[in-house]
C-alpha cells in the first residue's frame, strides 16, 4: 500500500509536469504559478524558494535575451510572449518539484521505484544521498574561495568546479569501500 502511494505521488508530478508544459494559456500558467508559490510559502522551505528563485532569474534573462536576439523573423510583441512562456513553463515544473520534494521523503521515492532491480534502486539511493551534499560542498567551496580572496566565479568556475570534483569523488570512493566491506551484492 506504501508502493501505491509513493508511485501515485511520482505519477501525478509527471502528470502535472507534461500538462504545465502543454498549457497555452500565460493567464492561466502565472495564476498556477502565484498558486504554487503560495503553498511553497506555507512550507518550512522558504529558504530553499528563494535561492531556487536566485537560479532561475539568470535563466529567465538568458531567455528573454536569446528570443529578442536571435529570433527574428518573428515580431518583437511575439518573441517576448515566448520567452515568458518558455520561463514561466520552466519556473513551474522547477517549483513543482521542489514542492514535490518537500513534501515526499527520500525513502518515498524509492519505494515508489519498487518494480526496479536492486542495483538501481540502490544507484537512486546513492544520487539522493550527493544531490544535497554536492550543494554542501560547493557552499563550503565557496566560502574558502572567497576567504582566499577570489570574488567571483561568474567565467571562472576552475576554482569550484576541481575542488568540487575532487570532493565528491573522495566521498563516493569511501561510500563505494563502505559498500563493499558490508558484503553488499546483487
Amino acid at each position: 500500500m506504501k508502493n501505491f502511494f509513493a508511485s501515485l505521488k511520482i505519477i501525478f508530478l509527471i502528470t502535472f509536469t507534461i500538462a504545465t508544459l502543454n498549457i497555452k494559456n500565460y493567464l492561466f500558467l502565472t495564476r498556477l504559478l502565484f498558486i504554487l508559490f503560495i503553498f511553497l510559502w506555507l512550507t518550512p522551505s522558504r529558504k530553499l524558494v528563494f535561492s531556487r528563485l536566485k537560479i532561475l532569474l539568470p535563466v529567465a534573462i538568458m531567455i528573454f535575451v536569446l528570443q529578442i536576439i536571435f529570433n527574428q523573423s518573428q515580431s518583437l510583441i511575439w518573441r517576448i510572449e515566448f520567452a515568458y512562456f518558455v520561463f514561466i513553463r520552466i519556473a513551474i515544473v522547477s517549483l513543482a518539484v521542489l514542492f514535490f520534494m518537500t513534501v515526499v521523503s527520500t525513502s518515498e521515492i524509492i519505494l515508489a521505484f519498487w518494480f526496479l532491480p536492486k542495483n538501481i534502486k540502490l544507484v537512486l539511493t546513492m544520487t539522493f544521498y550527493f544531490i544535497p551534499t554536492i550543494f554542501k560542498e560547493t557552499g563550503q567551496i565557496i566560502l574558502v574561495q572567497k576567504s582566499r580572496g577570489l570574488k567571483t566565479f561568474s567565467w571562472n568556475i576552475a576554482p569550484l568546479i576541481v575542488p568540487l570534483l575532487h570532493r565528491i569523488f573522495i566521498r563516493a570512493e569511501a561510500l563505494s569501500l563502505a559498500i563493499i566491506s558490508r558484503g553488499y551484492e546483487e
